[in-house]
């Protein structure tokens, strides 16, 4: 389940944070405040923390904000 918040650090993204479900991954979208989330105007990065570092991949592997964010678990990641 995504839980929708407001960065509060300048106010300038939505955010969807889907915490990790056993599966070792935390997604997170980013996107202009009061974007839909049917808008391809969304930026999803899935992010692992294996302990020793910190990896993120980029949806698509593009960080721009170009996604919609209707089931960002099912987008298409580079493993690292």
């Amino acid at each position: 389940m995504s839980e929708f918040i407001r960065n509060d650090l300048g106010g300038y993204y939505d955010t969807i944070v889907i915490p990790d479900q056993g599966d070792g991954y935390t997604y997170v979208a980013e996107a202009p405040i009061g974007t839909l989330r049917t808008d391809p105007r969304w930026r999803v990065k899935r992010i692992k923390d294996t302990g020793t570092e910190i990896q993120i991949a980029w949806a698509d592997n593009h960080p721009g904000f170009v996604h919609t964010a209707t089931d960002i678990t099912s987008l298409t990641f580079r493993d690292i």
